[in-house]
């Protein structure tokens, strides 16, 4: 599963900062991106076995801040594509579970496409400050 978000930056360039959208605290974000104007990118990856119950999932988080074509003009944009992929041991049968034809098959790859799309929250939440969070709606005014 791939998730792709793109924030345009609306100010003078002169006077672009990623923390006015993304939290200093993260874990997938290096702090060079803090330092490096309006370009910079940040690649990182890992597994995570908690994403899933009993599966393994390889989550690839691509961070780039540059230009973009925003309805034919050249604007300034922070890109977060995040990537989720089932690591699978290659075992007979090992995702027949998730096969319309084994009666809970389509109920199986619901609860998993649930789970990649609750880890990809968690990952925005993580990468963006508390007010933008709330305005894309990853959390309510009441959470926040």
């Amino acid at each position: 599963m791939r998730w792709v978000d793109q924030f345009i930056y609306d100010g003078d360039l002169s006077a672009y900062e990623a923390s006015a959208l993304l939290k200093t605290s993260s874990s997938y974000l290096h702090n060079s991106a803090f330092r490096s104007g309006s370009r910079w990118h940040c690649h990182t990856g890992w597994f995570d076995a908690g994403t899933y119950p009993g599966r393994e999932v390889l989550n690839q988080v691509n961070l780039d801040a540059g230009l973009a074509n925003v309805a034919g003009e050249m604007r300034t944009a922070v890109t977060v594509a995040h990537t989720q992929i089932l690591r699978v041991t290659q075992l007979p049968d090992e995702l027949a579970t998730f096969m319309p034809h084994k009666g809970t098959g389509l109920d199986t790859l619901s609860g998993l496409m649930d789970a990649l799309h609750d880890g990809n929250k968690r990952i925005l939440d993580d990468l963006l400050i508390d007010s933008m969070s709330e305005r894309i709606g990853l959390r309510s005014r009441q959470t926040a």
